[in-house]
């Protein structure tokens, strides 16, 4: 976008960039994807603190920007631990055939559930989880007023 290859684009985190603007498009909430033969698979209830003890599989942390990897971190210090990630992948399905595996558990985006694979159950958290966004960005000094309308008209939806 500031090379101006394109005019608009979307991201998976929030950029710190003075030069690139972004608005919420689509936000959903974290559930916890884990292993069928965990034994806190059969919980009904999970909460953050029940997998302090689990490894972690996360999406890598990401320069210059707020993902999802940062929430996770902030969403398992609140709840006084820091997680023991020993894989971290860009994949969802790398991600989840590793759970599926048995390596360990992930936080993963809620529509990612859907995606079915063996050995997987979905746990929603008894906390607020933190939530994945998809932003639309721009540039912040866009001078072409068919693309700030786009821009625009997306602010208000």
């Amino acid at each position: 976008i500031l090379d101006k290859k394109i005019d608009i684009g979307f991201a998976g985190k929030k950029i710190i960039n003075k030069d690139i603007k972004a608005v919420s498009l689509y936000k959903e909430k974290i559930v916890l994807a884990i292993n069928k033969n965990n034994p806190l698979s059969g919980e009904k209830n999970i909460s953050i603190s029940d997998i302090k003890n689990e490894n972690f599989i996360l999406f890598p942390k990401s320069k210059g920007s707020i993902g999802l990897y940062d929430k996770i971190i902030e969403f398992c210090k609140k709840a006084n631990f820091e997680p023991k990630v020993i894989q971290e992948a860009y994949e969802i399905e790398v991600i989840l055939g590793l759970v599926s595996g048995g390596m360990g558990v992930a936080l993963i985006p809620e529509n990612s559930g859907k995606l079915y694979l063996n050995n997987i159950i979905f746990k929603k958290f008894k906390e607020k989880p933190p939530s994945s966004e998809i932003y639309l960005i721009m540039r912040n000094n866009e001078e072409d007023s068919i693309v700030k309308n786009f821009f625009n008209l997306n602010k208000i939806n």
